[in-house]
């Protein structure tokens, strides 16, 4: 049977599908065409695309056998998309807060940074993909999680709509696997097999923290997280192998509903030290770490990590360009080679 398409109100406003599923916070989406996106979360391929103005419309082409049914996909959609949390009030909330200075103003002037939503991730999918964003390019990334998919995960066995399955599957093989749970890690010969396909000495962080995490309460002790304080959940999850203050407020961010924490990264130091406090090292530093979050939460409170998604987009632009280019065959091979 052919599941019929169904939409979801949300203006450009509101809900930026470019910047949010594309730009480095969840790593299973494709953009083939300018409108349409395909992606896998929660254990189901979804279609996304905007319709018009003022909707998205959206559809499942295949989801895991495994699902549950207690919440409808619509549910789970908007769950992801963390469809309830007023965008337009914080932005608005966010332009009172800049009045000093101005800079945030000029961002939320700009469409494309407009309706920059933080995704609410599965936990044990978040923790892996940012452990393997150490060093790495989004390209990279993704790479690597969707590698985690195929070697651990399901295959999508209900197949909603055949034929854009099959079309999408041809774009992205990776798609049709649902990235696995914590009981689907075979930890024999993990590290070995990670090396293999490109995860270098990530290989040994994901193997450490698959073990750590299946010797513990598993993924309840991550679900955890999300009820305890910012601080804890942030010592919790720097216990974990691969796992820096930046890497843990990622995290807690994007799959914890820890709204106010802003993960930062080189970029983000850089632009804080321009925009708002030029007495900060020329050098991202860990001492500064603190002083840089609590300046975030004082100025733009509980929802500042939801404007560090704006500013982050805003250098992207200017960012991506710069990271380390993808690593050719060439060089791993000779890489290979000389370890020999």
């Amino acid at each position: 049977q052919m599941a019929s398409a169904r939409t979801i109100k949300a203006s450009i406003e509101v809900l930026n599908l470019v910047p949010v599923l594309m730009n480095g916070q969840a790593f299973r989406w494709i953009n083939p065409e300018p409108t349409v996106f395909y992606g896998v979360a929660y254990s189901r391929l979804w279609k996304l695309e905007r319709a018009d103005e003022e909707s998205i419309r959206w559809r499942v082409l295949a989801r895991s056998s495994k699902t549950t049914v207690e919440k409808s996909d619509e549910t789970v959609l908007r769950g992801y998309l963390q469809m309830d949390v007023p965008l337009s009030d914080l932005y608005l909330k966010w332009k009172t807060a800049d009045l000093t200075l101005g800079h945030i103003k000029k961002f939320l002037k700009d469409p494309k940074l407009n309706g920059i939503r933080i995704l609410e991730q599965e936990p044990l999918e978040c923790l892996l993909s940012f452990i393997c964003s150490s060093n790495n390019n989004i390209k990279r990334i993704s790479k690597l999680v969707n590698h985690l998919a195929m070697l651990y995960g399901d295959r999508l066995d209900v197949i909603e709509d055949k034929e854009e399955f099959d079309k999408v599957v041809s774009l992205s093989p990776p798609l049709a696997h649902s990235f696995p749970s914590l009981d689907q890690f075979r930890l024999d010969g993990m590290e070995q097999q990670l090396r293999l396909v490109g995860f270098g000495y990530r290989a040994g962080y994901i193997s450490k923290t698959i073990e750590k995490l299946q010797a513990e309460d598993g993924e309840k002790s991550l679900e955890n997280q999300k009820s305890v304080s910012t601080k804890d959940a942030k010592a919790f999850l720097m216990g974990f192998a691969g796992v820096g203050p930046k890497v843990a407020d990622c995290i807690m961010l994007m799959s914890l509903g820890h709204a106010s924490v802003v993960p930062l990264d080189v970029h983000m130091w850089n632009i804080t030290r321009s925009l708002f406090l030029p007495s900060l090292p020329a050098k991202a530093n860990t001492s500064g770490y603190e002083d840089v979050s609590s300046f975030y939460l004082s100025k733009f409170g509980s929802h500042a990590g939801w404007t560090q998604a704006v500013l982050f987009n805003a250098q992207l632009g200017k960012a991506e360009k710069k990271t380390a280019p993808e690593e050719t065959k060439d060089a791993v091979d000779k890489k290979k080679r000389r370890k020999k």
